[in-house]
């Protein structure tokens, strides 16, 4: 009976570790492969891609907030970057740290340092080289991550100047509101110090130039593309969410782009959140009270957006014009 009880101990499989591992990590730790493959026939553990498995067991420290267990992303990831000092980076951190507008998917992005073989896993990995300087490393359930001031930085130096102006005010913004991330992602002097770190590689101009241009005060995306419209037609810098109150003090409303010299308000009204039947009332109350202070409100949609926002521009500045602009 002893001999029969060792016998089944000696058969029971042992669990694979939640954390992503290749299967020569999860095998040299003892694992027989005849186990590895009863859990994933039995769906106590996971195949997230060629040579690459995670057991199901819950993490709390998930790579993204709605994600409650061990994702094949962050399990595929965790093992990217277990070894050799590599980091997601480029769209793939924007997109960890929220301030991206596509999800986490493949193929993922992974930068290797100088002197070290980039990932070679087509259809899996764009691999990057380059030095990411320690301060701008992280770890985010179990995933070796740049900081979104250097993610930022990867997209600015291969966009436009509209683009990565509309990136940093996502990083800079106080306003907008990530649950289990910080607010704001970075502040102005980690994305400078980024910029600083990368010296004169290509694109560093147009992130110097997006630098200068972005807001800590933003609310959405729409918002910064009006705001850089209006500066790339040579329009005067409007403050940003600024609170307006009558003359006793009391706060009353907060335009999302202010023309204080004017009394211009400039708001933009999105589809997805301005349709709603309340919201509309509360809009249309809104611009009774900007005016009743004596101020103009400019509204803005998608389609004056269009074809650059040239229908944007003309709108805004023919207010300013009825205020007194002479530009």
């Amino acid at each position: 009976m002893a001999h029969e009880y060792r016998d089944r101990r000696r058969r029971l499989p042992r669990s694979v570790p939640a954390k992503g591992q290749t299967a020569a990590e999860i095998l040299s730790a003892g694992l027989a492969l005849r186990d590895l493959r009863h859990a994933v026939a039995n769906r106590t553990a996971t195949r997230v891609a060629w040579g690459m498995y995670c057991g199901t067991a819950p993490t709390s420290e998930p790579i993204e907030d709605k994600q409650p267990e061990v994702s094949g992303s962050q399990a595929i990831l965790q093992v990217l970057t277990a070894k050799g000092n590599r980091a997601v980076s480029h769209q793939s951190a924007a997109a960890i740290w929220g301030f991206w507008d596509r999800p986490l998917e493949p193929p993922y992005h992974v930068t290797s340092p100088p002197g070290r073989a980039p990932v070679q896993r087509p259809g899996l990995v764009v691999a990057h080289r380059g030095a990411i300087p320690a301060e701008f490393l992280q770890q985010v359930g179990g995933v070796v991550v740049v900081s979104a001031a250097w993610a930022w930085c990867d997209l600015a130096l291969q966009t436009s100047v509209e683009e990565a102006v509309v990136l940093a005010d996502q990083v800079l913004s106080r306003r907008i509101r990530r649950p289990g991330r910080r607010s704001p992602l970075a502040h102005r002097e980690d994305l400078e110090a980024a910029v600083s770190a990368r010296g004169r590689a290509n694109g560093i101009r147009t992130a110097r130039a997006a630098l200068a241009l972005a807001s800590d005060a933003v609310d959405s995306r729409p918002e910064s593309r009006l705001r850089y419209r209006l500066h790339e037609a040579g329009l005067p810098e409007p403050e940003v969410n600024v609170l307006i109150s009558d003359p006793s003090g009391r706060l009353l409303i907060r335009p999302d782009l202010v023309f204080r010299q004017w009394k211009v308000a400039v708001q933009y009204e999105g589809v997805d959140v301005h349709s709603a039947p309340e919201r509309v009332l509360q809009d249309v109350r809104r611009q009774e009270v900007t005016e009743q202070l004596g101020w103009t409100e400019v509204r803005i949609t998608r389609d004056h957006m269009r074809n650059r926002g040239r229908a944007a521009v003309l709108k805004v500045l023919a207010a300013l014009r009825a205020r007194g602009y002479s530009g």
